[in-house]
């Protein structure tokens, strides 16, 4: 294992990017599911947790942005 900063931040943006491509392949599918016929209430659930998980991952990335923005 390394301790170097920079390559404990690329493994952290690397899972980051990957929940972030299931949370919109999640999102199209949650969409999709709405314009079918029938019971609508799994695909709501799904467009919300997805789209609660992109509001979050964001969020994150905006408040790492400030953070680091002054160094």
């Amino acid at each position: 294992m390394t301790s170097d900063p920079s390559a404990i931040g690329a493994f952290s943006a690397i899972g980051t990017g990957l929940v972030l491509v299931v949370a919109v392949v999640g999102l199209i599918l949650g969409v999709m599911s709405v314009r079918r016929p029938g019971s609508q209430i799994l695909a709501g659930i799904a467009i919300g947790i997805t789209a609660a998980q992109l509001v979050g991952i964001i969020i994150s990335w905006v408040s790492n942005l400030f953070y680091a923005l002054p160094f």
